[in-house]
């Protein structure tokens, strides 16, 4: 008796176990037969206009040395297809990382419109040249997956603005420009149907200018103090080598401390910055001082201690003008830039 009833008891399970199986295979391919489903949007008689602005409410993490900053910003779009849905084919396309919030959508008069809040890590590649006086450009850009056979992008100027809350301090916001523009790309991305496609793009650029003047003294201080000490040596006795030698070393290592710090904060670049126009002067004012004291020092006997003295002044006079004339120079024009 005991035997059948186990044996009942198994079979009813292994009746249940296969009905499970069986529903849930359905289900599964129920579901892989839905997301198989390919929806082509149809392609209109002739491609539709779309008004889109934008409303930059918060900038932050500017990173120089990687190259990138962090945006948050409200997008929309105004057209007469029902059918277009802009929060899901609209990207940013110089974005490392960006993802969004649906606002709404909603419809006035013949028009239809949607609005996304956007937030955003930019790849921004900074124009360095005369940090810390530098004026940059942050530049966003706009894209929809559709191509121009589908919808162009018109920039909404009335309505565009930067937020006036909107503050990124040691910085002073100058304004936002839209712009329009077309973007060929020599690819079909899979669709033999055509052999490139014309993409409509939307470029907002916020228009930024640092203040500079504290930071540039900030940065550049240990550069300037290496120089304060290489001026020092010429007005050190020439037979007292050991506080030559210390003042020497001592500028070498804060020029060198400093330089660790700047090539830290600033990305790489080929062209010529005021940064390494500062270094480079520094460098050569501790080189020519070094020289010019184990030079002199050795030419005592041979010339005498006046004309030493006389040719050390000399030395000095023409290392302090010309450093602060080159960096002078310099730095007008960066703050001019």
């Amino acid at each position: 008796m005991f035997k059948k009833l186990t044996g009942l008891i198994c079979f009813i399970f292994l009746i249940l176990s296969f009905s499970h199986c069986a529903v849930s295979l359905q289900t599964s391919d129920n579901q892989n037969s839905t997301a198989r489903q390919i929806v082509v949007k149809p392609k209109p008689p002739k491609p539709f206009s779309t008004l889109i602005g934008v409303y930059p409410v918060s900038i932050y993490d500017l990173n120089l040395a990687q190259k990138s900053f962090g945006i948050s910003f409200y997008a929309w779009w105004r057209s007469t297809d029902p059918t277009y849905h802009p929060d899901n084919s609209v990207e940013i396309t110089n974005a490392i990382d960006y993802h969004s919030k649906f606002g709404t959508y909603g419809k006035n008069g013949d028009e239809y419109f949607t609005y996304v809040h956007y937030y955003a890590t930019i790849q921004k590649d900074w124009d360095v040249r005369y940090f810390p006086f530098d004026h940059q450009k942050l530049e966003i850009r706009l894209e929809d997956f559709y191509d121009e056979n589908y919808v162009v992008f018109e920039p909404d100027l009335q309505k565009s603005h930067i937020h006036e809350e909107l503050t990124l301090p040691g910085w002073h916001i100058k304004g936002l420009e839209l712009k329009k523009s077309t973007t060929l790309y020599n690819t079909n991305f899979g669709d033999a149907s055509v052999e490139n496609g014309n993409y409509s793009r939307l470029i907002f650029f916020i228009d930024i200018k640092r203040d500079g003047w504290r930071s540039y003294f900030n940065y550049y201080v240990g550069f300037f103090v290496a120089f304060f000490l290489c001026c020092m040596i010429f007005f050190v006795d020439s037979e007292n080598i050991n506080a030559r030698a210390s003042l020497s070393l001592g500028s070498i290592f804060t020029a060198v401390g400093n330089k660790y710090v700047i090539d830290q904060l600033l990305p790489f670049t080929s062209e010529f910055t005021l940064s390494d126009a500062i270094q480079a002067a520094t460098f050569c004012v501790i080189t020519l001082s070094i020289l010019s004291y184990i030079l002199l020092h050795e030419l005592v006997i041979e010339f005498g201690r006046k004309k030493i003295i006389w040719i050390n002044r000399t030395l000095s006079m023409i290392c302090i003008l010309g450093y602060i004339v080159y960096i002078g120079l310099w730095t007008f024009l960066a703050y001019l830039s």
